[in-house]
């Protein structure tokens, strides 16, 4: 729903899935709006929750709608058993790019199939821009950050072993610059 200044309805969107959830508003700097949306659902496209022996998968999208409420473009942030946590919050800059963190499907060095964790940064159309590959990165206290001049920080806690073989939790910053470069860790 939106409302002007003295409480009127402006418009009102819907949204109709079997399961669907909708993060936070975001608004960029000309009052168009961002929403995290999570649809749960089944491979076999039977009934959820109850997916027999289908696998249940959960898809996130970052969607992007105008001042007026109208979809202006929509991209999947991850789409499988494995869905990316709802505890981070995509970034927009003052331009409208987005930054988002995200799941892909890769190659890796042997040539099979794998999910990837990423960071990703949208155009303000929706073009992907780039992405790259996290290591370390599990998905719930993870925060991004972006500079007046574009570069990007993320920080990401990283399990190590201390100095007498005991697992601890170090907070790691990774820095990268507008165009993607990483130029710190």
């Amino acid at each position: 729903h939106q409302y002007n200044s003295a409480g009127v309805e402006q418009w009102n969107k819907g949204y109709v899935a079997q399961t669907y959830h909708a993060e936070p508003i975001f608004f960029d700097k000309k009052g168009n709006f961002y929403l995290k949306t999570s649809e749960e659902y089944c491979l076999d496209n039977s009934s959820y929750p109850s997916c027999g022996s289908s696998a249940q998968m959960s898809k996130t999208t970052i969607k992007k709608y105008n001042v007026a409420g109208t979809e202006q473009w929509s991209q999947v942030l991850s789409d499988e058993r494995a869905p990316i946590s709802a505890h981070y919050q995509p970034v927009i800059d003052d331009i409208g790019n987005v930054y988002s963190f995200a799941k892909k499907d890769v190659v890796d060095d042997y040539g099979n199939w794998t999910t990837q964790n990423v960071i990703v940064k949208y155009s303000s159309v929706g073009a992907e821009l780039w992405s790259q590959n996290l290591t370390n990165f599990n998905g719930y206290n993870e925060q991004i950050r972006v500079d007046d001049i574009g570069n990007v920080y993320i920080t990401h806690p990283k399990n190590i072993l201390d100095g007498n073989g005991n697992w601890a939790t170090q907070t790691v910053l990774v820095k990268y610059s507008s165009a993607g470069e990483k130029l710190c860790n």
